[in-house]
């Protein structure tokens, strides 16, 4: 049988990933009862039903509001679940 060790580091020590890069945040609300998505970007942005069909793709400028009107459901909008 073998041993483990288990230590508390120091809280000036550096244990975390060196690396981390900021993800494509898309900014969804919900606005009677449709999606309103706001892009850091230029970027495609696509919806997806929970069935996997693809319900809508549109291409949105960095800092355009676009209004997507969906029937009542969830879905996914770039990764980001939503429920309308």
């Amino acid at each position: 049988m073998k041993a483990l060790g288990i230590g508390v580091a120091n809280s000036d020590d550096v244990t975390a990933v060196d690396d981390i890069r900021a993800a494509d945040a898309v900014a969804v609300f919900i606005d009677h009862g449709a999606l309103e998505v706001v892009v850091p970007h230029d970027m495609d942005v696509t919806v997806y039903a929970l069935s996997g069909a693809l319900v809508a793709r549109q291409t949105v400028k960095a800092g355009a509001r676009v209004r997507i009107q969906l029937p009542a459901g969830i879905y996914v909008v770039n990764g980001v679940k939503v429920i309308i």
